[in-house]
């Protein structure tokens, strides 16, 4: 998970077999998961990289703070 965004990103691409990936492609609640040439790697890094992502974590890293887990 991205602590900055909230958002998982892939850190390997190759990381599991492709009936793994195929099945997280399958079963991806939001559909974001898709297979993309090795060449389109680093074009869309770039997109990604360009954009004002909105932050989906709750916690701005700007400012983190720590929660305290509530006493029972």
């Amino acid at each position: 998970m991205d602590s900055e965004f909230g958002r998982a990103k892939a850190v390997r691409q190759d990381g599991d077999s492709p009936d793994v990936i195929q099945e997280a492609i399958d079963t991806c609640p939001v559909d974001c998961i898709h297979w993309v040439e090795f060449e389109e790697l680093e074009g869309l890094q770039e997109q990604l990289d360009s954009m004002e992502l909105q932050n989906l974590g709750g916690i701005s890293s700007s400012s983190p703070k720590r929660l305290k887990p509530r006493a029972r």
